[in-house]
């Protein structure tokens, strides 16, 4: 019998898809209208998505510095993009399961640590996006009249900055607290996660650092989203863009379907919206955007294959 989290996966999956399938059999003449009018754009978003790789690697590399390690510079761009390619094609947290092993077989950083960083890093990255998208909506928006609109982003980046400041010692005594009341093995595995979480959010300049690697993650994934609006003959601005790809990021917190699938597409379809973008050209986007990561970040996955696969 499959475990209940699985089966409620498998209806929203089903769920998602159907809504999708059903939302493009609605629209069919308007999608079937659509053409790439500018293909060297779109040609042109394959030199900044290998930038956007570079950047995440740098994520990693800085992540990772806490538990003593430095991986190569090689090293982090290709894990970013192998990350990248499975987190489009496979299940949820494929890419992290697969950066974990990689980091546990060669370094000997355990699953424990890995996660901290992992969460350390999730949590960082949907603030700057709450944060981005709030900047770039003011703007676009000619001041905080329309500001209702994402009154939800500002809650999500409000709770967020509270999980950068928790204070993990007082939350290390509770948790012993029930550790002597109750014999639960899940306690001592959660006991030791947000230590780990406390000495990764400690160590020197490593915010600041991640936070710049991430804010240029956005904008370059922005750049990319424009580009590809563009190719299609949609015209927005880069801010517009950035707008959408701060936004987009947060599909990290509602992923319950294989590799966010539909939910991603959903974000830039709602996002866009937002501003006044056709649905219909905003889901083809989504859909190119993640046939483009995914061919760059699998060439490259392959390229760098002997990389990922030497663990000595």
């Amino acid at each position: 019998m499959k475990h209940p989290k699985t089966l409620v996966r498998i209806v929203l999956t089903v769920l998602v898809l159907g809504l999708l399938g059903w939302f493009v059999a609605k629209n069919w003449d308007d999608f079937s209208s659509l053409r790439i009018i500018h293909p060297w754009i779109l040609l042109l978003s394959v030199p900044i998505t290998i930038l956007s790789l570079y950047s995440a690697g740098m994520v990693n590399e800085i992540t990772m510095e806490p538990h003593g390690i430095k991986p190569s510079r090689k090293e982090v761009f290709a894990l970013a993009a192998a990350n990248r390619f499975l987190n489009q094609v496979a299940t949820n947290y494929a890419g992290a399961t697969m950066r974990a092993v990689y980091f546990k077989k060669k370094y000997g950083v355990s699953y424990t640590k890995f996660s901290s960083s992992f969460a350390v890093a999730n949590v960082l990255q949907i603030l700057i996006s709450c944060l981005l998208a709030i900047g770039m909506f003011i703007v676009i928006s000619g001041g905080v009249n329309k500001i209702g609109s994402i009154v939800t982003i500002l809650i999500a980046g409000g709770v967020l900055v509270l999980a950068l400041f928790l204070p993990t010692r007082t939350i290390e005594r509770m948790i012993d607290f029930f550790r002597s009341k109750l014999n639960i093995k899940a306690l001592g595995h959660l006991r030791n996660l947000v230590t780990e979480y406390g000495h990764v959010r400690s160590h020197p300049k490593m915010f600041q650092r991640m936070a710049f690697w991430m804010v240029s993650l956005t904008i370059i994934s922005g750049v990319i989203i424009y580009l590809l609006y563009f190719s299609l003959g949609t015209n927005i601005t880069v801010l517009e863009a950035i707008f959408i790809a701060g936004m987009t990021n947060l599909a990290i917190i509602l992923s319950v379907t294989p590799a966010g699938l539909g939910i991603r597409e959903g974000m830039i379809v709602f996002s866009a919206s937002i501003i006044g973008v056709s649905p219909v050209v905003s889901l083809a986007v989504s859909i190119l955007l993640r046939v483009v990561i995914a061919l760059v970040s699998g060439a490259i996955s392959l390229i760098f294959i002997r990389t990922l696969t030497r663990y000595n």
